[in-house]
């Protein structure tokens, strides 16, 4: 069954999500972590990675499985705290640390056709789901990026760096404009300086003209 979940990920246009009702995000319903077998889960359905890319197992945990290529690291983790799944892809050789999630690739590379990129499981089937779910995906979608072919890189990289500016207009713009558009409305132009100037290059034509026109009225009281 799959319901849609609030999270901050439903704002990436992915109303699709992976979710199970029955479970609870600090409790695994008596399961111990081990119990749960995700690192058995992603060796069976993440089988490709070695045998068709030539990926290395790196590390092979209850919560993480990590696969190396010379030019990318791969990872498939499990969330200790929110029982969250996810797909991580690393460049090795980039001078900054960057980490590609599942929402940004497949927002680069799928092209609209997969919706979900949430998954959360905390019971041995649940999690077998998401798993097999994800790599399936991967292994649909990813060639390209697996072999770190550097357009598709570039294509991800892209769009991880548009959902960072969506999450920060979504998470910190809009309510800074919310709440000038009230002082606006009040009539506190000094109130409306202060929160606009701090997000000034995202200010529309109207939002500026207000801020100009608040910036003269506050001239003229002083």
């Amino acid at each position: 069954m799959c319901i849609i979940l609030s999270n901050i990920r439903d704002f990436f246009n992915n109303p699709s999500v992976h979710y199970y009702p029955s479970e609870t995000v600090m409790e695994i319903n008596g399961h111990k972590r081990r119990e749960l077998g995700f690192a058995e889960l992603v060796s069976k359905y993440f089988w490709y990675l070695e045998t068709e890319y030539g990926y290395r197992l790196g590390e092979s945990h209850d919560t993480a499985v990590r696969y190396q290529s010379s030019l990318l690291c791969v990872t498939v983790h499990h969330d200790r705290l929110s029982y969250e799944v996810d797909f991580f892809v690393s460049p090795r050789s980039s001078e900054t640390s960057v980490t590609y999630a599942l929402a940004p690739i497949l927002k680069a590379l799928a092209q609209g056709n997969v919706g979900a990129t949430f998954f959360q499981a905390s019971t041995r089937s649940s999690l077998e789901d998401c798993v097999a779910t994800i790599a399936d995906v991967v292994h649909r979608w990813c060639d390209a990026l697996l072999k770190a072919d550097k357009v598709t890189l570039n294509k991800v990289h892209k769009a991880y760096c548009e959902m960072g500016e969506e999450t920060t207009s979504h998470y910190v713009v809009t309510p800074i404009k919310e709440k000038a558009h009230d002082a606006w409305r009040r009539r506190d132009y000094e109130e409306v300086i202060r929160l606009c100037q701090s997000i000034e290059s995202e200010l529309t034509e109207v939002e500026r003209k207000r801020l100009d026109y608040a910036r003269r009225k506050t001239v003229e009281r002083n």
